[in-house]
């Protein structure tokens, strides 16, 4: 028998859809980073499109904007980078293929 998709067995079950979040997550140095993601923005994802998103976070007390580009060499490439506040770009703090990620629905 095959399986309904997640978001059709959570209607049947409140009466009401809700949106799930995708996280991707990777290794960025000795931490994780986990970028969210909604579901249209996966769907972009997901079809090849090039996705950009930015959060903050904090490193060893200092503040850093992390940069997930998903798509942006080819389809299924994912590059992570991050910046201070000042806009000092450190490096790649991840280079690989989306496949390499950790990625996780909630």
């Amino acid at each position: 028998m095959e399986k309904a998709p997640l978001s059709v067995v959570v209607f049947r079950l409140t009466g009401r859809a809700i949106s799930l979040t995708i996280h991707v997550a990777v290794e960025v140095g000795y931490d994780t980073r986990t970028c969210a993601l909604t579901k249209s923005e996966w769907a972009q994802v997901s079809k090849g499109l090039y996705v950009t998103k930015d959060f903050t976070d904090w490193y060893e007390g200092e503040e850093f904007i992390y940069t997930f580009q998903f798509n942006s060499e080819q389809a299924g490439s994912l590059l992570v980078f991050y910046t201070n506040s000042d806009g000092e770009c450190f490096g790649d703090g991840f280079t690989g293929q989306i496949d390499d990620a950790l990625i996780s629905r909630a």
